[in-house]
């Protein structure tokens, strides 16, 4: 059997945090080796009230541009494309 592929889940925020949250608990149960997925959120801008992302990586843009923030995300990502 092949291994799973790596892969990388990225999610663009607006400043929603129960939104988030919500998207959060989803990946969470992914039937997905952990191991092989990572984790980006990408925001406008640090959203407060979101204790323990885990091994999410936070990327903050710093202004209201969904496709700037995708981009940024996708540049950082580590899986192959």
């Amino acid at each position: 059997m092949r291994p799973w592929p790596q892969v990388s889940v990225i999610i663009v925020h607006r400043g929603k945090a129960s939104i988030l949250r919500t998207c959060l608990a989803a990946v969470r149960v992914l039937d997905y080796p952990k191991d092989r997925m990572e984790l980006i959120v990408a925001e406008e801008r640090i959203t407060p009230g979101l204790p323990g992302m885990g091994k999410a990586r936070r990327l903050t843009v710093g202004e209201n541009n969904y496709c700037k923030a995708n981009n940024l995300a996708v540049r950082a990502a580590r899986s192959p494309l």
